[in-house]
């Protein structure tokens, strides 16, 4: 991974264990193999690989430096949809628990599991997926936090999932005093952060 890279995975938050447990790569030529996937024309993207329950390879999220834009490769031997991004850890963590906290995206998610590192975090791939990550929540979880950014797709995105999801389990939406979870952590630092969370989850129960 190259210098600035590597540099700016750990301005938004990245330590290289969380690198290392995430998958986190850089995409190295113009034609670059993942096991069975092959990724073109995205030298230098950072990539995020994105593995079902069972640890299956189902595609790679991938991204520039420069541009806040997210481009998908799925994998072709599987039919699974990118319905959500989370470690081994966290989907061990939803079995266990019932419990989770959801984010928009990948850097957002992260600010989150820094501050509970024990706890299931994921965060939302695919808009056309949303079908099928409702289903997959209703089936694993019981209890769910709602960690959107605070511009209008995201307070549409709390909105519908909210309305969708409450009657088959405990919603919570968590107020983020930021534009989003990451500038949280970047404005309050790992301990205020996780202070400002805990408050919210002792107030509404669990955790």
């Amino acid at each position: 991974m190259k210098p600035e890279t590597l540099d700016f995975l750990k301005s938004r938050g990245y330590t290289e264990d969380y690198i290392k447990k995430d998958g986190v790569f850089e995409v190295e030529g113009e034609s670059h193999w993942f096991e069975n996937l092959e990724l073109k024309d995205q030298a230098g993207y950072i990539a995020w690989p994105v593995r079902s329950m069972a640890g299956t390879l189902i595609g790679i999220q991938t991204r520039s430096i420069e541009e806040k834009k997210y481009r998908w490769k799925q994998s072709e031997t599987t039919h699974h949809l990118p319905i959500c991004f989370g470690s081994a850890d966290d989907f061990t963590s939803l079995w266990s628990t019932g419990e989770a906290v959801i984010a928009e995206g990948a850097f957002d998610r992260l600010a989150i599991k820094m501050a509970f590192p024990e706890r299931c975090v994921i965060a939302r791939l695919s808009k056309g997926a949303a079908n099928q990550l409702a289903v997959f929540l209703a089936r694993y979880c019981h209890t769910l936090w709602l960690a959107f950014d605070g511009d209008a797709p995201g307070l549409q995105a709390t909105e519908k999932t909210e309305k969708r999801l409450a009657p088959k389990m405990n919603v919570n939406v968590l107020t983020i005093p930021a534009s989003d979870p990451s500038k949280l952590l970047e404005k309050k630092g790992l301990t205020e952060t996780r202070k400002i969370y805990q408050k919210q989850f002792d107030t509404m129960g669990g955790w």
